[in-house]
């Protein structure tokens, strides 16, 4: 996990908080407009993080809709789920 930027564990935080809640690697949609506020970054600037997360092997986007309702389902890798889960429970936000 400390292998990614700042940008990419907070993107990364998100995501998994929202795998977590449902107990699962793979999120439900997530919509850009959520990410990007969350963020506070430009389009440009998440589809730069997501494809640098996903080239470092920390997720796969399993479905993406762009336009107005753009969303993304994203899907983390066994190892990284369970390294930031346990860095989660020792020090707890």
């Amino acid at each position: 996990f400390l292998y990614f930027s700042k940008k990419e564990q907070e993107l990364l935080t998100m995501i998994f908080q929202e795998c977590a809640s449902y107990c699962s690697l793979e999120s439900h949609p997530i919509s850009t407009d959520e990410i990007r506020q969350n963020l506070k970054i430009s389009p440009e600037r998440l589809r730069n993080l997501i494809s640098r997360i996903t080239k470092k092997g920390g997720i796969r986007v399993l479905q993406h809709k762009s336009g107005k309702s753009a969303f993304r389902i994203f899907e983390f890798s066994k190892e990284l789920y369970e390294s930031i889960s346990k860095i989660k429970i020792k020090s707890p936000q």
